[in-house]
C-alpha cells in the first residue's frame, strides 16, 4: 500500500534520456552483451537500433556512466560520450575533433598518467591525426570505446561522411584499435542502402534490437515505488512493456491517485499517448507474449 509520503512523487522519467543511473530500470542482458565485446579478446564494435523512446540513448548512457562497476582491470580502458545531435556535427574536421575531445576528457578521469595518449588527442582535426592518437593508445595498450549517440546524423551530410569517412572507421573498427557503439533507429546494414553507401562500415560489428522489458524487468520497474494491486494491473494494461509507455502510465497512475483515481489515470494516459505517435504505433502493433 502507497505511504502518504511516496502517494503524489513518482520515480519514473518520462521523455529525456535517462542521466541518473537510479533512475535507470532493467536492461541488464544488454549490459552484458556490452561489457563483453568490451572485454573479450578484441574489442567489437555494436549497434543498439530500435525505434524512437525504446530507450535507447538511456542505455548507451547508463553503460558510459556505470560500466566502471562491471568491469575489471578499470585503467585499461576509456569511455567516451557523444551526442551528435547536441553538437550538431556538419563536417568530419568536427567530428575528429569532437570525439578526440571526448576521449580526451575521459582519459583526463581514468588514466591520468597516461600524458602521452593525452597528449595525442589535442589537435586532432581529421582521420591522419585520429589514427595518430589511436596507435598511441594501442602502443601504451589502454583501450578506447566510443559511444555515438544519435548516429543518423552523420547521414544528413553525405557530402562530407561519405564512404571514405566510414571506410576509415571501418578501418579502425576491424583493426580493433577502438570499439564504436552506435544508436541508431534503423539498422546500419539498412542505412547503407537508404542513403546509397558502399562502405563494409555498415556491415560490421554486433547489434542489439532493443525492445519493450521483459517480464522480469516490468516487475523491477514496478517495484520502485508502492502501487495496490489493481494500479499494477492497470499499469501493465496501458504500458505493455513497452518503457516509455510504462513510465507515462505509472506517473499518471502516481499523480491523479488523489484525483479521480485509475480512470482519471487512464483518461490522462490516452490523451498525452497520441502525441507520441511513434510509440502508440508500438503498443498498438505488438501484441506478442512478453519475454520472461
Amino acid at each position: 500500500m502507497p505511504t502518504q509520503e511516496s502517494a503524489n512523487v513518482s520515480p519514473y522519467v518520462v521523455g529525456p534520456m535517462i542521466r541518473d543511473p537510479k533512475y535507470f530500470f532493467g536492461r541488464e542482458s544488454e549490459l552484458t552483451f556490452l561489457y563483453n565485446r568490451m572485454t573479450g579478446p578484441q574489442l567489437t564494435s555494436v549497434n543498439i537500433y530500435g525505434p524512437r523512446r525504446i530507450g535507447k540513448s538511456s542505455l548507451m548512457y547508463h553503460f558510459y556512466q556505470t560500466w566502471q562497476n562491471s568491469v575489471e582491470n578499470r585503467t585499461k580502458y576509456i569511455v567516451a560520450y557523444i551526442d551528435l545531435k547536441a553538437i550538431n556535427c556538419t563536417s568530419t574536421m568536427l567530428f575528429y575533433q569532437t570525439i578526440a575531445d571526448g576521449l580526451r576528457r575521459a582519459a583526463d578521469t581514468t588514466v591520468p598518467s597516461h600524458t602521452k595518449i593525452i597528449k595525442s588527442l589535442h589537435n586532432v582535426d581529421n582521420y591522419q591525426d585520429f589514427e595518430s592518437a589511436l596507435l598511441d593508445f594501442e602502443q601504451s595498450k589502454i583501450c578506447p570505446i566510443l559511444c555515438i549517440d544519435e548516429f543518423e546524423v552523420l547521414l544528413k551530410r553525405i557530402d562530407q561522411f561519405d564512404n571514405n569517412f566510414f571506410n576509415n572507421m571501418r578501418s579502425l573498427t576491424n583493426r580493433s584499435m577502438i570499439m564504436l557503439i552506435i544508436t541508431s533507429i534503423i539498422p546500419l546494414g539498412r542505412l547503407k542502402f537508404i542513403c546509397k553507401l558502399t562502405s563494409e562500415f555498415f556491415n560490421g560489428g554486433n547489434h542489439i534490437n532493443l525492445g519493450g522489458f521483459k517480464e522480469k524487468e516490468i516487475g523491477l520497474f514496478l517495484r520502485a515505488s508502492q502501487f495496490y494491486k489493481r494500479e499494477k494491473e492497470e499499469i501493465r494494461f496501458l504500458g505493455k512493456n513497452h518503457p516509455f509507455a510504462l513510465a507515462l502510465a505509472a506517473t499518471d497512475t502516481i499523480e491523479t491517485r488523489t484525483s479521480g483515481g485509475i480512470e482519471q489515470a487512464r483518461k490522462k494516459f490516452h490523451q498525452e499517448i497520441q502525441v507520441h505517435r511513434d510509440v502508440l504505433d508500438w503498443l498498438e502493433s505488438n501484441n506478442q507474449a512478453i519475454q520472461p
